[in-house]
């Protein structure tokens, strides 16, 4: 979704930060499988932040921006949040 978002408006995520989790049909930010192991990934790669559910466990070495809902993702960064 905030790739997708990006290519619409031009404007690009940041490029030090991930979002991981799956969007409900309401736009709500869930926890995916093996959320422990992507963030490792993540941090592997060189991401300094990701954006995650609400209440994922912290990870040394990585920044974790709590959000309920994908619009809260776009917010951050000064992105429009998608009008429906």
């Amino acid at each position: 979704a905030v790739a997708i978002h990006g290519a619409v408006s031009q404007k690009p995520f940041p490029a030090e930060a991930v979002a991981i989790g799956e969007v409900s049909l309401l736009g709500e930010l869930r926890p995916t499988p093996q959320m422990t192991a992507r963030l490792k990934e993540a941090r592997a790669m060189g991401f300094r932040a990701a954006f995650v559910p609400p209440h994922t466990p912290p990870l040394d070495g990585l920044e974790l921006v709590p959000v309920p809902f994908i619009g809260a993702v776009l917010g951050t960064h000064g992105l429009e949040e998608a009008q429906v």
